[in-house]
């Protein structure tokens, strides 16, 4: 089973359970996407219809990176998403973009590669002048 990465963010999920012939280390298999839901009208009939919960924004992704629409897929605690509606890259192969809260104000923010490798951009603070905008060292992801 291919996984895309705008419907799930990570491969699979390592456990480990006993066996009966003792405690060896067994792979659990990558849940099933979401049920796709089609809540939007489409204008073009060859894009795929949103997820649950994912809703259509405006991207800034800088700098001078990407700006204009994205779907934008809120998570816990704060933590978000942005990708293209067509699952393609949303700049030089970064398919989705994570801003990962990691306290209040502070996040994590990562690409994930067309390859589905998730590439580490650092630590962001929240935007005081626009709280839409997380800013790095030498980025600023912003979702309106």
């Amino acid at each position: 089973m291919k996984i895309k990465p705008v419907y799930l963010l990570a491969a699979a999920t390592f456990v480990s359970a006993c066996s009966d012939s003792g405690t060896e280390p067994v792979k659990a298999e990558a849940p099933e996407p979401a049920a796709v839901v089609s809540s939007d009208t489409q204008t073009q009939t060859d894009l795929p219809p949103l997820l649950e919960g994912a809703k259509m924004a405006q991207c800034k992704i800088g700098p001078s990176r990407y700006e204009g629409p994205c779907v934008f897929r809120a998570e816990s605690n704060g933590t978000f998403s942005v990708s293209m509606r067509d699952q393609s890259p949303i700049y030089d192969g970064v398919t989705v973009v994570t801003v990962a809260i990691v306290e209040t104000g502070k996040a994590e923010v990562m690409g994930m590669t067309t390859a589905g490798n998730n590439s580490r951009w650092g630590s962001a603070v929240r935007s005081k002048e626009d709280p839409a905008c997380w800013i790095g060292s030498d980025f600023e992801v912003c979702a309106y």
